[in-house]
């Protein structure tokens, strides 16, 4: 008996690496009809939160200059592989650059801001979390951002990549979110919860 093959709607396809479909966390539910597709790609309370307090400071502190972009803005490194960001900061100057407002940006924002991921990474994919947070920050060092940020909120912690430097992993307490000098405590964005 032939085992049928079920296509995965391209709804449910959360990111590229190296032309290999990365799905939403959830996906497998969605094709089972357990779950909607809305439900899969939906954020936290917590994610939530934070991507509104973030980009609220980063409008305060850097808006002449940068603007913030979010809701899993699309950044397009080549045919082969694209990334989504929660929360990018693209210079003005860039905006130019911008051909086609529909598409994916086309140039690498000069810092994004990961908090958790919405990818499936599960046997399927044949890539362990660590994996996939690392080959995901390496391409986006490489493709041109200055700095990336991670926000785990499960276990608070923050991971920071730069290109040609160690990468700095610590707890939201003794941490600071730092960009061109500014910095926030994440504890004091989430104090209230």
């Amino acid at each position: 008996m032939k085992t049928k093959i079920q296509s995965v709607p391209e709804e449910l396809l959360y990111e590229m690496i190296d032309g290999k479909a990365i799905y939403y966390n959830g996906y497998r539910n969605v094709l089972s009809g357990k779950k909607s597709i809305e439900s899969v790609m939906g954020s936290s309370f917590i994610q939530a939160i934070l991507i509104a307090r973030v980009i609220s400071w980063l409008n305060e502190n850097f808006s002449d200059n940068y603007l913030a972009l979010t809701n899993e803005l699309g950044i397009q490194i080549d045919t082969k592989n694209w990334r989504l960001a929660d929360i990018a900061l693209v210079k003005k100057s860039m905006l130019n650059k911008i051909k086609e407002q529909d598409k994916y940006l086309s140039f690498a924002p000069d810092y994004v801001i990961e908090i958790d991921t919405k990818a499936a990474l599960d046997s399927d994919h044949q890539m362990s979390a660590f994996d996939y947070f690392q080959k995901k920050t390496d391409s986006l060092l490489n493709f041109g951002v200055k700095k990336l940020i991670w926000i785990f909120t499960q276990n608070k912690k923050i991971l920071i990549a730069e290109k040609g430097k160690a990468w700095i992993i610590d707890n939201w307490d003794n941490l600071q979110l730092e960009i061109e000098g500014k910095s926030i405590n994440l504890n004091l964005l989430t104090e209230d919860l």
